[in-house]
């Protein structure tokens, strides 16, 4: 099927008087104007098909090339009937808003691209994929079905803004790539790869509804500001590979970001940490910081870390790993892992507490370092085998205060 040049909707499936779906195979939809898949409270299965173009009817809106929500009659919304879009073997191409919209729906994609979706003429959006509850803006997710995102062996590539935003989403990432995601045009800023947050608007966020994530066998590379965020949400990131992340106006450039949410105003949630597990991953050639940690826990295990640069032109931090207690406490468990090159600090805690087993840390300005803050005291536990050194990791390693300048939450 050849469908173009269509007014609001190329072509959509919605219970209105009865059960329905659609099957989608060996089709082209293109140059709508605002919506080029729909699924409205119904499922919808789309194979071998091409979706580009979709553009916005007018400046003020934005375009939607995949787009799943409840059954809305009336405006009022039925949560306990999701969209369903499964995408298999597609390609979801230059939409202008967002590329895949999961408004309170599933979307599932295997084998499938989300690819160049560009931003609005007065520069906001260009998301790959975005994902949030129909709470986000309203006080109260309690009550909300979650929203779903699933990836298999996929790829969003050369979007704007964020790779995948999920807002108190159930996302799982299996052997998928998030690469080359840009800076928004409105004001350069973001250009995030995944981002795993709470619901948040200008007035606050809704962190008893987190995002949880699991992202196994991916590959985010050359992402602008972080590569991985994580706010007050909870990520298990195995066998994964985080790489080349930029800064964004000559700051951060982190490979994987914990923190507490914080809203609009400027205030923290500290009583609703991150929880982050990584495993068997590797995180390379960030700049700022490789792994950071703003309010919460990290555990990361059996990994490398390596070739961490300051950020450019200002020359500041550079740490492979920080912990840093803020707004929030912060802990750190790093077991078996490797951090080589890092321009400043291999290890920097900050009012945080570290606990190190089995660790390799060498070719660093200071292997490791803790300093009291603010907060209070820096806690270090050495549980045994630790190793620093350069050019191989081959002496006991010593933690000293080096009175360096602690990084914020970005």
């Amino acid at each position: 099927v050849w469908i173009h040049d269509t007014g609001e909707r190329g072509l959509g499936v919605e219970e209105t008087y009865a059960p329905s779906s659609l099957v989608l195979l060996d089709s082209l939809i293109e140059e709508a104007r605002l919506i080029g898949l729909f699924a409205g409270g119904s499922p919808m299965s789309v194979e071998r098909s091409v979706i580009r173009n979709v553009r916005p009817k007018d400046e003020q809106v934005l375009a939607f090339g995949l787009l799943a929500t409840p059954y809305c009659p009336g405006g009022i919304c039925d949560a306990s009937r999701p969209g369903l879009i499964h995408l298999e073997r597609s390609r979801v191409h230059g939409a202008v808003g967002i590329g895949a919209y999961v408004f309170r729906g599933q979307i599932e994609m295997v084998e499938s691209v989300v690819s160049q979706t560009l931003t609005r003429l007065d520069g906001p959006h260009g998301r790959g994929i975005s994902a949030e509850p129909l709470c986000v803006d309203s006080d109260d997710c309690s009550e909300q079905i979650r929203p779903r995102l699933s990836l298999v062996d996929s790829e969003v590539a050369h979007n704007h803004d964020y790779g995948i935003a999920a807002l108190g989403t159930d996302v799982s990432l299996l052997g998928t790539t998030v690469r080359d995601t840009a800076r928004r045009g409105l004001d350069w800023l973001f250009g995030h790869g995944i981002g795993l947050l709470a619901p948040c608007v200008s007035s606050g966020c809704d962190v008893d509804y987190p995002t949880v994530a699991t992202i196994e066998r991916s590959t985010v590379l050359r992402s602008h500001g972080v590569g991985v965020g994580i706010d007050s949400s909870t990520a298990n990131i195995v066998g994964t590979v985080v790489s080349d992340t930029m800064t964004t106006e000559g700051k951060h450039g982190r490979g994987i970001n914990a923190q507490s949410a914080c809203d609009g105003t400027g205030f923290c949630y500290a009583d609703h940490p991150s929880h982050v597990t990584v495993d068997t991953s590797l995180v390379e050639l960030s700049h700022e910081l490789g792994v950071s940690v703003f309010g919460g826990h990290v555990a990361m295990s059996r990994s490398i870390v390596r070739d961490t640069f300051p950020t450019p032109g200002k020359a500041l931090f550079g740490d492979g790993i920080s912990v840093v207690s803020l707004d929030a406490p912060s802990s750190l468990d790093l077991q078996d892992v490797r951090v080589l090159r890092s321009t400043r600090a291999g290890v920097s805690v900050f009012g945080a507490a570290a606990g190190l087993a089995r660790n390799q840390i060498s070719c660093s300005a200071f292997d490791l370092t803790m300093q009291n803050n603010d907060v209070g005291p820096a806690y270090l536990g050495d549980l045994g085998d630790n190793l620093c050194g350069c050019p191989h990791a081959d002496e006991g390693c010593v933690a000293i205060n080096a009175e360096l300048e602690p990084p914020l939450p970005r």
